[in-house]
């Protein structure tokens, strides 16, 4: 899965296709994604879903993390 932050919030790519100015990209592929801006995400849900959580984002150079604090 991949994706971008946005204003603090992911913005998740099309697994079908990459629109940009210049071309469409269909069927992406991990280039694709990275040639876009796109990051690879890392989500690491929790396993109690009897709790609350929300989602906080880390933001790395090759990758977003998304781990998550209970309320």
């Amino acid at each position: 899965m991949y994706g971008k932050l946005v204003n603090g919030n992911i913005e998740y790519a099309s697994t079908k296709a990459i629109i940009t100015d210049e071309q469409i990209i269909t069927n992406p592929q991990r280039e694709d994604y990275l040639a876009n801006g796109y990051k690879e995400i890392v989500n690491n849900a929790p396993q109690d879903a009897e709790k609350e959580y929300i989602p906080e984002y880390i933001e790395q150079e090759d990758k977003i993390i998304i781990n998550y604090k209970e309320v």
